[in-house]
């Protein structure tokens, strides 16, 4: 009797390796690798960069904003 396999079955048994893909572009890499070159890596390293950059100005804002928002409450209070 054939019984019927799901395709998520069907792909698991056809997989050769166990892999992940590398996040820049995409080319299939060992586990232990975080991407597939060194040029996807300096790509990798400029986008965190860029990242970590952001964060930090958006940082910076919210506290300035924070700062400027609580003067002008306590002068307002002050001036009544």
């Amino acid at each position: 009797m054939y019984v019927k396999k799901d395709r998520k079955e069907e792909t698991f048994d056809n997989m050769t390796d166990i892999h992940k893909h590398c996040p820049i572009c995409g080319t299939p890499i060992p586990l232990e690798e975080r991407v597939c070159s060194q040029k996807c890596q300096d790509v990798l390293e400029e986008q965190q960069a860029k990242i970590k950059k952001s964060r930090r100005t958006l940082t910076i804002l919210m506290i300035v904003f924070i700062v400027v928002f609580a003067f002008i409450m306590f002068f307002n209070n002050l001036m009544k």
